[in-house]
C-alpha cells in the first residue's frame, strides 16, 4: 500500500460507535404531545376539546386519535403519548408536524411552550431546506444561531433569534425572522 494512503479518509481507522443513532423521532414527539396536553389543562373544558382536536389535526397525529368531530380532552393527548413510543418510527417531517401544531397551540392559548433544544434545532434544520422560498432566502447566505441553545447551522454573516423562534419562522409559525445581532 502506498504511503500516503494512510492519510485518506476510507483508510484503517476504527469507524466511530453509532449504533445510538436513529432517524427515529417518537420520543421527541411523545415530549411534545404531553407538553400540548400541559399547555390545554389551562385552558377551559369547552375551548380545551377544539384546540386538543385542532393540535391533534395540525401534528398529523393519525391512528389512535379519535377524529375532531368526538370530545378531545388533554388527557387523551396524554395517553396518545404513551401510545406513540411502542408504535411505528417517525421521522423528523412528523416532529416538524408536531412542533408546528404545538407552536400553533401555544399562540392560541397565549403562552410559551417547553420544548427541548435538540428538538428545535432538529426541526429548524430540516425546515430551512424544506420551508417556502421566501423563509429560505431570509436565512440563506447567513448562519443561524440560537441565542438560547448552542446550536447553529449555515455559513456566513451571523443571524440570530431564541431556539422557538427560528422554528416558527421557518415552520410558517411566524412572521418574525432571526436577524442581525445589534452592534454593541
Amino acid at each position: 500500500m502506498a504511503d500516503f494512503a494512510r492519510y485518506l479518509p476510507l483508510s484503517q481507522h476504527e469507524a466511530p460507535d453509532s449504533s445510538a443513532v436513529s432517524s427515529d423521532r417518537r420520543r421527541q414527539i411523545s415530549e411534545l404531545i404531553v407538553e400540548a396536553a400541559r399547555l390545554l389543562q389551562s385552558a377551559p373544558k369547552p375551548e380545551a376539546a377544539v384546540l386538543a382536536a385542532n393540535f391533534a389535526r395540525d401534528a398529523k397525529l393519525g391512528r389512535g386519535i379519535r377524529p375532531a368531530s368526538s370530545s378531545f380532552t388533554p388527557d387523551d393527548l396524554s395517553r396518545y403519548a404513551v401510545e406513540v413510543v411502542p408504535g411505528q418510527k417517525l421521522r423528523i417531517r412528523h416532529l416538524a408536524d408536531t412542533l408546528r401544531a404545538l407552536l400553533l397551540l401555544a399562540k392560541a392559548v397565549d403562552s410559551t411552550p417547553v420544548v427541548p433544544v435538540l428538538t428545535s434545532g432538529a426541526v429548524a434544520l430540516y425546515a430551512s431546506g424544506r420551508a417556502p422560498f421566501e423563509r429560505r432566502a431570509a436565512i440563506s447566505g447567513h448562519t443561524v444561531s440560537a441565542t438560547d441553545a448552542e446550536w447553529s447551522f449555515g455559513s456566513g454573516p451571523a443571524i440570530s433569534a431564541p431556539a422557538l423562534q427560528i422554528a416558527a419562522f421557518l415552520l410558517g409559525v411566524s412572521e418574525d425572522p432571526p436577524r442581525r445581532p445589534a452592534a454593541p
